[in-house]
Formats: structure tokens, C-alpha cells, sequence
């Protein structure tokens, strides 16, 4: 199979409507903890653990893109539902639907489990819904989009199925809070004039593009002394795997729009993951 036809694969309407081939980066992290624990654990519990994260996020992005679509088109993007792909009913639907599967999933762990994945995905609600709508506060909806988009994942895997929390995995909640920062950054970043356009004030808005270019260079760069730390409790094979996810994600993550050298950046950030997965259950 050709990378040309992969590319079409990505560009079908589910995966428009759902992006689900775009957020994988914020899933995975809720699996890394299983690959350092001492456990060995079956392949079945990571499936288990990423399609309960995998709706989450689904819904996560669904739902916000549900309620910016007026911002959407002020700023000129074109969405699932302008593009014909989905209603706005639809799209509400479909995010309530992942948004089940998500919750029905995390119950079988127990109640415990379930709380914790309500308290989760109503912070991916605050953030875009109505009346809530902390990403309209400047500041608010930075470290809120981050946290329920990565760094809660390794907290319920470290919590709820390791039933511990040790250095190892705060040291994994600090890389993935840097590592969604910096993806959430970029995004910003990328955006920067239809935000503006469409008066959204986030928080590369209020800081000015250039110091938001600087604030990512400072957390690429702590994502890098988080790696060396793991490796440091750890060891060398795993740091290597994490350079890895670092250079393919950090180095990668900017596209400059629908290109073949942009599919081959998303490519090498996707096979960065496979590396890491593999690879941690390897050792």
C-alpha cells in the first residue's frame, strides 16, 4: 500500500468529522505508564485503556468543534459540517455517542474509575461548552485544554489500574504536560491570524506570537530534560524511544498545509509513536 493511498484513507469524511488520525499524541500517553511498571501487562489491557481514552478525546474535539463552528467560519476554516460531511445535529450526536463509550468503559473499572473519567471529560465540556466556555478566558483555557487532553490520562493509569503513583510517573505526567503544551502551542501558533480575525483571545493572543514562539522552544526544551530524567531513573533504551517521540513529534509537529512533505512529517510523527509502543513492550 502506497503512502498516496494512506493520505486518501486520512482524508475520508469520518476521519475529518472525528480527527481521529490527529490526536493520537494525546491518547498514547494514557498507555505509557503501563510500558515502565514492572507488571507485565497482556496487550488487551492497552487496547482496553486507549479506546476508552481514544473516545474521550474524540468526544474532547467533537464537542468543541461543535460549539466554535461561528468562530470557525469568521476565521475562515472549512468544517465537517460547511464541508456537507456531517449536520451540526449530527456532529453533537456523534460526540455525545464516543462520549458514552468513553464513560461505559471506564465504569467496568469500578466507580472510582467512572468519577474520575466524568471529572475528565467535563473539563473537555467547560472548555468549549456554553455557559462555560473557559477558552474564552485567556488563561484558564490553556492549562485546562492540557490537562484533559493528556497529563489526567497518565494520572488514571498510574491511580486507578497501577494503583500507585511513583517518580517514574510523575515524571510522565511533566512530560506529557509539556508535550501537550507544546502541541497545544503550535496549534495556537499556526492559527495565529484566524484567531484573530475571529476574536478569539487565547493565550498566544494575549502573549503575542512571537513570545508564544519562545514559551514552545522553552517547553520542547523541558521536554527534553524530562526524557534525560526518565532515563536517569530508568534506562537508556527507553530515553532513546522517547528522543524518538521528542525529534518525530516536537521537530515535526508544524505543517504547512495539505503537501506530501506535510503527510510526511504527520507520517514520521505516527511511526515515532509505533516506535515507542513496540519498543516498551519489547523491554
Amino acid at each position: 500500500m502506497g503512502f498516496k493511498r494512506i493520505k486518501s484513507y486520512l482524508e475520508h469524511p469520518f476521519l475529518k468529522i472525528t480527527r481521529l488520525h490527529g490526536y493520537q499524541h494525546n491518547v498514547i500517553w494514557g498507555t505509557i505508564p503501563l510500558l515502565y511498571s514492572n507488571i507485565i501487562f497482556p496487550i488487551t489491557d492497552f487496547f482496553y485503556i486507549y479506546i476508552m481514552f481514544l473516545f474521550n478525546v474524540a468526544f474532547g474535539f467533537m464537542i468543541n468543534d461543535y460549539y466554535d463552528l461561528e468562530n470557525d467560519r469568521l476565521s475562515g476554516k472549512k468544517t465537517s459540517v460547511d464541508l456537507g460531511y456531517i449536520s451540526k445535529n449530527g456532529l453533537l450526536f456523534l460526540s455525545l455517542i464516543s462520549l458514552f463509550i468513553s464513560l461505559a468503559l471506564s465504569s467496568l473499572m469500578g466507580i472510582k474509575s467512572l468519577i474520575f473519567m466524568l471529572a475528565v471529560s467535563s473539563l473537555s465540556f467547560i472548555y468549549s461548552g456554553k455557559p462555560f466556555r473557559l477558552k474564552e478566558n485567556s488563561f484558564l483555557e490553556f492549562p485546562v485544554v492540557v490537562l484533559a487532553f493528556g497529563p489526567l490520562f497518565v494520572l488514571y493509569t498510574s491511580l486507578l489500574f497501577l494503583t500507585n503513583l511513583n517518580m517514574i510517573n510523575l515524571v510522565l505526567f511533566s512530560a506529557s504536560f509539556l508535550n501537550i503544551s507544546e502541541s497545544q502551542l503550535s496549534n495556537c501558533i499556526r492559527d495565529f491570524k484566524g484567531d484573530k480575525k475571529s476574536e478569539n483571545r487565547n493565550l498566544t493572543q494575549v502573549i503575542g506570537k512571537n513570545n508564544a514562539i519562545r514559551l514552545n522552544i522553552i517547553t520542547s526544551f523541558l521536554f527534553i530534560i524530562t526524557t534525560t530524567t526518565i532515563f536517569i531513573i530508568y534506562n537508556l533504551y527507553l530515553l532513546i524511544l522517547l528522543s524518538v517521540l521528542f525529534y518525530g513529534y516536537v521537530f515535526l509537529r508544524m505543517k504547512g498545509g495539505k503537501n506530501w512533505k506535510s503527510f510526511m512529517d504527520s507520517r514520521k510523527v505516527y511511526f515515532s509513536f509505533i516506535l515507542l509502543v513496540l519498543g516498551g513492550i519489547l523491554i
